[in-house]
Formats: structure tokens, C-alpha cells, sequence
């Protein structure tokens, strides 16, 4: 049987020259080297069933998959991954270490900026949540408010210095939203 046409690669063709898996990338992403470099060898770990490789593969996909779902909020607007991480799980693994627990994501800290060792950290739900781009507040902010109301400031002059709405000031001051203990892994 003929070996599949792409350099390097020692298994059977099955379809136009390619084997099975470059066939497959050929028909899906429209280039049967897709996500592959060989000039790097093939990681074995045995990891593959850990949470921590779900969260890298997430993130593979996030940033480089224009098929992902959530690829426009991540490869679609320039975020990337390193190329240390994108071709190796066991680096991504050393770096960011095991997850703390099941209640903790991986988050970026500067959201313009992609996925590196020194802009990624284990956080809360809850943290992750604030950490978007559409989020108007910071917990610094939410405590600036408190102080201001209790200095004597009105709502609504809260809501317009913050640039958000009478209600959000009101959740804020109750505690409902931007509690003050919020738990982060570092």
C-alpha cells in the first residue's frame, strides 16, 4: 500500500493521496497540515483524559479554529497562544501548574493579549467574569463608590461617574454584586 503524500508521513493513504487524519484536516479546514509542524516530535504524556489538557485543547481551539463557536471573541479579534503552549501540552502544564480545584478557569489578565505564562492564572469563576471587556468596574471602583456614598454621594451621581445605571450602583452598595471577598489563585 502507498504511503500518504505528505512529507514525513508514514501512514497509508486511504483517500487522494492523504492518510486518514490529513484527508480529514484537508476536508475541514481546507489544508491537510493544519495545526501540525513536524519539524517538532509527537508528544506522549498520557494525559489526555486530565482537565488541565481540556483547558489547553479549549484554548487551542478558542484561538486558532475558525469552526469553534467562541472563535471571533478569540482568533477572530487577534488573541493568540504561544507557540511554546500551541505545539506542547506538557509546557503549557508545567507553567500554569495543576488547577487548584474544580471551581477555578484559566483567565488572561490583560484581555488584549494573548495566552503566555505570564499573562494566564487559575481564578474563580467569578473573577474570570469580571475579567471581560465589558465589564465597566473593577473592585477598586466598587470600593471607590462605597467610600464615596458614604462620604454622602448620591446614586445618581454615582452612576454617572462610574458610568453605569442607578441599579447597578444599588447592587454594588448592597453587596450584591462586586463582593469583597473574592478568593484568587495566583
Amino acid at each position: 500500500m502507498k504511503k500518504c503524500k505528505i512529507e514525513g508521513c508514514q501512514n497509508n493513504q486511504s483517500a487522494k493521496g492523504y492518510c486518514p487524519s490529513h484527508y480529514y484536516k484537508a476536508v475541514r479546514y481546507g489544508d491537510p497540515l493544519a495545526g501540525v509542524k513536524y519539524a517538532k516530535p509527537r508528544e506522549y504524556h498520557g494525559l489526555r483524559r486530565s482537565v488541565n489538557y481540556s483547558v489547553w485543547n479549549g484554548i487551542i481551539q478558542r484561538c486558532t479554529n475558525p469552526n469553534e463557536k467562541r472563535y471571533m471573541d478569540y482568533g477572530g479579534r487577534g488573541i493568540t497562544v504561544c507557540d511554546e503552549w500551541r505545539y506542547s501540552f506538557i509546557r503549557f502544564n508545567e507553567d500554569m501548574g495543576e488547577r487548584p480545584g474544580c471551581q477555578y478557569q484559566i483567565d488572561r489578565i490583560d484581555n488584549a493579549k494573548g495566552y503566555f505564562k505570564e499573562n494566564c492564572r487559575w481564578v474563580t469563576r467569578l473573577v474570570n467574569a469580571r475579567n471581560k471587556r465589558s465589564v465597566k468596574l473593577s473592585q477598586e471602583k466598587a470600593d471607590e463608590m462605597r467610600s464615596l456614598r458614604a462620604a454622602g454621594a448620591t446614586q445618581r451621581f454615582l452612576a454617572e461617574k462610574f458610568g453605569i445605571t442607578t441599579g447597578g450602583v444599588r447592587s454594588v452598595l448592597r453587596g450584591k454584586t462586586w463582593q469583597t471577598d473574592i478568593m484568587e489563585a495566583t
